[in-house]
């Protein structure tokens, strides 16, 4: 059976937080959808957890081996994907129970195909919600916007998408480029994608914690952010005339952000 949408989640050794997302999309209004859950081979009680989930709607898939990132995994999700949307939920985020609706709703109205859809989020602090918003985004209606203004308005957050399964490009399975692989896979379908759609509104729960490592640290992460953005950008943007330019001054502004931010830790 084909679905509206594939909500993919890659999980390991996160038995609780999987439940309660799982729980979060079940909870849905809009049901037209299946889960995948993809397993990084957990060495908890996952395979438990998901064996309460026996509906025809679900399905738990495994990785032969531990692969020590989520983009194998991700990409097993994709490749299984029988929606004719994909959706990602990390297994530390919770959707709220419109958010699949409010991308239903925009895609149906407006009659959209080869397109990538975002929304805002609020902050999950430490498994607490809260309903501080992770971006403030520009006071716009729900459009169509262009590449730059998706981009700073997701600002990364893999839970926040929703992309055409005609269109959607794979996951970078690099070892080099583990911890920011969410970061260059939006950034590649929106570069590769001609439309672009913003939801003006959270719908999920971004999950973090107050000592979170990555948000914290301007160096080997920025360092591979701005050398994979460079890559890109040499590879793929620079023949698309108008997002080129977009996405050089997405590279440029990025660097200095780094630069200021590994000044001010040092």
């Amino acid at each position: 059976m084909a679905y509206f949408f594939s909500i993919i989640i890659v999980t390991y050794n996160r038995s609780q937080q999987l439940e309660v997302a799982i729980n979060s999309i079940l909870a849905q209004t809009f049901n037209d959808y299946e889960i995948i859950v993809v397993d990084d081979c957990s060495t908890d009680d996952t395979k438990d957890v998901v064996k309460k989930y026996d509906i025809p709607n679900f399905r738990f898939l495994q990785t032969p081996q531990n692969t020590g990132g989520p983009a194998t995994p991700r990409n097993i999700g994709i490749k299984n994907a029988t929606g004719s949307w994909i959706c990602f939920c990390d297994s530390d985020d919770l959707f709220k129970e419109n958010h699949l609706a409010e991308i239903h709703s925009l895609i149906t109205s407006r009659k959209i195909t080869k397109a990538v859809i975002t929304c805002n989020a609020y902050l999950r602090v430490d498994n607490e919600l809260t309903s501080n918003v992770y971006f403030k985004a520009l006071d716009i209606p729900v459009k169509q916007v262009s590449l730059l203004r998706n981009w700073f308005q997701n600002h990364g957050i893999l839970s926040t998408l929703c992309i055409d399964n005609n269109e959607v490009s794979l996951f970078d399975e690099r070892a080099s480029y583990r911890s920011v692989e969410d970061y260059f896979f939006i950034l590649n379908n929106l570069i590769s994608h001609r439309k672009h759609y913003y939801i003006n509104k959270p719908t999920i729960w971004y999950s973090t914690n107050s000592n979170d490592s990555i948000r914290n640290s301007y160096t080997e992460h920025g360092k591979k952010l701005f050398r994979y953005k460079a890559n890109i950008f040499l590879e793929r943007a620079l023949w698309k005339r108008i997002d080129g330019i977009c996405y050089a001054g997405i590279v440029l502004i990025d660097y200095a952000k780094y630069k200021l931010k590994s000044l001010i830790s040092s």
